[in-house]
């Protein structure tokens, strides 16, 4: 029986030797090369490649996943981390409204790349109880910060024009941290954080 998070992690990792581990900012391209020093040293697993090998190998349907998966050493906690970006949105919409912010995050199953990625997990391990006996959190990953700004505040800077972004960040926020909150189980630690905090947050979850 797997009864820690690491032991999990290790026995995914035995099963999928040729999936190396990788710093989260090396498998995501959320920033352009060279890294800029903000960059992320937290060791993380690409789900994604594992998923696409593991539905090969069982000759199933491609099922969803979350992007990577990580470690909470100190406190037993196996991460699973899925990455959206709103500078990737942002630059492929024009006149970015309330509408659009909406009709995007409707599209992110977040619920079903949990669930499909938990049985993968299962699946691979044969351990039907695996996640009864191991702690889980869900990271969604951004690369603005999360943190919503009063619009007192944003009106109170140079224009409007030059805020626009910024308040539709504010409206993605928003959006994106009300989507997060409606994953199930409703005891499961979910967070919405900026990609610049990953290592502190798997450090202190």
């Amino acid at each position: 029986m797997i009864a820690t998070a690491l032991e999990l992690y290790n026995t995914i990792r035995k099963f999928y030797r040729e999936i190396p581990e990788q710093t989260f900012c090396e498998l995501e391209a959320l920033c352009e090369k060279p890294l800029p020093l903000c960059a992320q040293k937290t060791l993380v697993i690409n789900f994604d490649d594992i998923k696409d090998e593991y539905c090969r190998q069982a000759r199933i349907d491609k099922l969803s996943s979350v992007d990577a998966i990580g470690l909470n050493r100190s406190k037993n906690i196996f991460c699973f981390i899925e990455v959206k970006s709103w500078s990737k949105f942002a630059e492929h919409t024009d006149n970015v409204n309330e509408t659009m912010i909406s009709s995007q995050i409707s599209r992110y199953d977040f619920q079903k790349k949990f669930d499909d990625s938990k049985a993968i997990c299962i699946n691979i391990t044969g351990d039907n109880d695996i996640f009864k006996n191991i702690k889980t959190a869900f990271f969604i990953v951004s690369d603005i910060s999360p943190k919503i700004q009063p619009l007192h505040a944003l009106a109170e800077s140079l224009s409007v024009l030059a805020n626009t972004s910024s308040i539709w960040e504010n409206e993605y926020n928003k959006q994106m941290e009300s989507k997060a909150s409606g994953i199930k189980p409703s005891d499961v630690d979910k967070y919405y954080i900026s990609c610049k905090d990953l290592d502190s947050f798997l450090a202190a979850v």
